[in-house]
C-alpha cells in the first residue's frame, strides 16, 4: 500500500472499538445503519473507510461491518409488504420477466384505409 497519511486507527482493536461504538450508538438512537454514517462517526471519509478494507489487518473488520449494515437493510425489507422482498430479490440478481408462448397460426388481417384529398376520413 502506498505511503500516505498516517492511519487514524493504528491497530485492528482500535478500529473494532470504534465500529462497536457506531453500532451501539445507532441502536440506542434507533437510527438506520449506513456505510456513510459509519465513516462520519469514525471522522473519516467513505473512501478512507473502504480503503481500510484493502489492508490485511483491517479487512475482515470492515467486511464484517458492511455485512452487518447489509443485514440490517435486508431485515427492514422483509416486512409484510412484498415490495421490499421484490426490491431485495432484484438487487440479488433476480429479474422480472414475462414470457409469452405462441403456437399455431393466427389469422392476420390488415386493412388499408386511403384518405382522399383534404385528409377526410
Amino acid at each position: 500500500m502506498p505511503a500516505g497519511r498516517p492511519l487514524k486507527f493504528k491497530t485492528p482493536k482500535d478500529l473494532e472499538n470504534a465500529l462497536a461504538g457506531y453500532f451501539k450508538e445507532r441502536e440506542k438512537n434507533h437510527s438506520p445503519l449506513t456505510v456513510n454514517g459509519l465513516a462520519y462517526h469514525l471522522h473519516i471519509d467513505t473512501d478512507t473507510l473502504l480503503n481500510y478494507e484493502k489492508r490485511d489487518n483491517f479487512s475482515a473488520l470492515i467486511k464484517r461491518a458492511k455485512q452487518y449494515i447489509a443485514d440490517y437493510w435486508e431485515c427492514r425489507l422483509a416486512t409484510n409488504s412484498p415490495t421490499g422482498a421484490i426490491f431485495w430479490l432484484k438487487n440479488a440478481g433476480w429479474k422480472d420477466r414475462q414470457e409469452v408462448e405462441h403456437s399455431g397460426d393466427l389469422p392476420l388481417t390488415i386493412t388499408v384505409v386511403q384518405h382522399g384529398p383534404g385528409g377526410s376520413h
